[in-house]
C-alpha cells in the first residue's frame, strides 16, 4: 500500500511541476504561473477525499498531460514534430488500454492536433497503433484474447448499462466538488475577470 500512495504523489508531483513549466511557456507574466501547480494540484488535493486518492485516474493525468501538450503545445517543426505527434499517439493509446472510458479526451486531442494539419494525424495514428498492436498480440500470446475483449467492450457496457445514470447522481456532483471550487473558484473568477480587462 505504501508503494502505491508513493507512486500516486510521485506522478501528482510530476505532474505540478509540468503544469509549472506548460504555464511559463504560454504567458507573458513567468511569474504567476508559479501558481499554477498550487491551483490545479494542490486544489484537488486538498479537496479529495481519502477514496479519492490513488486510483488509477491519478496515474493516467501525467500521459494525458504530456500527451496534449506535445500535440497542441507550440509546433515543432520537420523530425521534432513527427516526433512529438507519435509520441502523442503511443501516450494517449496507453491511457486508452488502461482507462477505456477517457478515449473522448483523446479523441478532443487528436482533434486539436489535426486541426492545424491533417497530416498530422499520420503519426499519432503509427503511434497509437503500434501500442494497440503491442497490447493485442500479447493477450494473443498468452490466450486471454477473448477474456479481453469481454472485459473491455462486453462487460464494461452491460455494467454501464445496469448502473445507470440517474439524475441524483448529476445533482451531487456541485457538493462533491464544493471543496475544490471553493478554493479556486474565486480566483478564476479574478482572472476572468482580468483577462477580460486585458490587465492579465
Amino acid at each position: 500500500e505504501l508503494v502505491v500512495h508513493v507512486l500516486d504523489s510521485l506522478c501528482w508531483f510530476a505532474v505540478a511541476l509540468l503544469l509549472g513549466a506548460v504555464a511559463r511557456t504560454t504567458t507573458n507574466r513567468p511569474g504567476k504561473s508559479t501558481f499554477v501547480p498550487l491551483l490545479t494540484v494542490g486544489s484537488y488535493l486538498a479537496g479529495a477525499r481519502p477514496n479519492d486518492l490513488s486510483q488509477i485516474e491519478s496515474l493516467l493525468a501525467l500521459p494525458l498531460l504530456v500527451s496534449m501538450w506535445l500535440a497542441v503545445g507550440p509546433p515543432a517543426q520537420g523530425p521534432h514534430r513527427t516526433r512529438a505527434l507519435a509520441l502523442t499517439g503511443v501516450l494517449t493509446a496507453v491511457v486508452g488500454v488502461v482507462k477505456l472510458v477517457y478515449m473522448p479526451i483523446v479523441g478532443v486531442i487528436w482533434l486539436i492536433a489535426a486541426w492545424r494539419r491533417w497530416r498530422d494525424l499520420v503519426p499519432l495514428l503509427l503511434g497509437c497503433g503500434a501500442v494497440i498492436a503491442g497490447v493485442v498480440a500479447y493477450f494473443a500470446a498468452v490466450g486471454v484474447l477473448d477474456d479481453a475483449w469481454f472485459i473491455y467492450f462486453d462487460y464494461s457496457l452491460s455494467t454501464t448499462a445496469s448502473a445507470g445514470r440517474p439524475l441524483s447522481r448529476l445533482a451531487e456532483w456541485p457538493r462533491y466538488m464544493a471543496p475544490v471550487f471553493a478554493i479556486v473558484g474565486p480566483l478564476g473568477l479574478v482572472g476572468l475577470w482580468r483577462v477580460a480587462r486585458r490587465e492579465f
